[in-house]
């Protein structure tokens, strides 16, 4: 599950925000999901795989717009069974 959490510049939620979410798989494969932020500015990703190398560094991009603005940032997570 990946959380995204969209503040403004005083560090309040931000709802509504939309989201795009690009996750770059060891496999070359580049998956994208969207979401909208809830009341407490949080969206949420589920992920599901199967058949990754274990230990594998999993890039992703996240891009959020609201009211004409734009904000995005790349994290990372390794796969571990």
């Amino acid at each position: 599950m990946i959380f995204v959490i969209v503040q403004d510049q005083n560090q309040q939620p931000v709802a509504n925000a939309s989201c795009t979410s690009i996750v770059h798989w060891p496999d070359g494969r580049n998956e994208s999901f969207t979401l909208t932020t809830n009341t407490n500015g949080v969206g949420m990703i589920p992920l599901s795989f199967a058949s990754q190398p274990y230990g594998s560094l999993i890039y992703t991009d996240v891009t959020c717009t609201y009211n004409g603005l734009t904000g995005s940032t790349t994290t990372s997570f390794r796969i571990w069974y």
